[in-house]
């Protein structure tokens, strides 16, 4: 999609960019895991420009959802909802450990009642 949208196709950008940005709980994952190589950095070798970088993502991620929710999420999730994202993502460490560690190869048919 991309290369197509590179090559004069630019709708298809739209699409790309979506398939290319990873779900929300992983990317918050992935950015408190930067964070903490980040402080590691700081305290083995003093360079703190990582741990800044990675703070700085974080509150542009912040910003982002919180833009998002406010301009078409306010009708469909409630803000005390919102106080539970934390727990939800922590939920979903477990689902994405195992698609690293232990990665279902075989496709399982769902039964299908006739």
């Amino acid at each position: 999609l991309l290369v197509a949208a590179l090559r004069g196709r630019f709708r298809l950008l739209v699409l790309a960019a979506d398939l290319i940005v990873p779900p929300l709980a992983l990317l918050a994952l992935v950015q408190v895991a930067a964070i903490a190589i980040g402080g590691a950095l700081v305290l083995t070798s003093g360079a703190a420009g990582p741990l800044v970088m990675a703070v700085g993502l974080v509150a542009v991620f912040f910003a982002a959802v919180a833009l998002a929710w406010h301009h078409v999420g306010r009708g469909i999730v409630a803000p005390r909802v919102l106080l539970r994202l934390p727990g939800y993502v922590l939920w979903k460490l477990p689902i994405y450990w195992r698609l690293v560690v232990d990665r279902q190869r075989a496709w399982v048919r769902t039964r299908r009642d006739a």
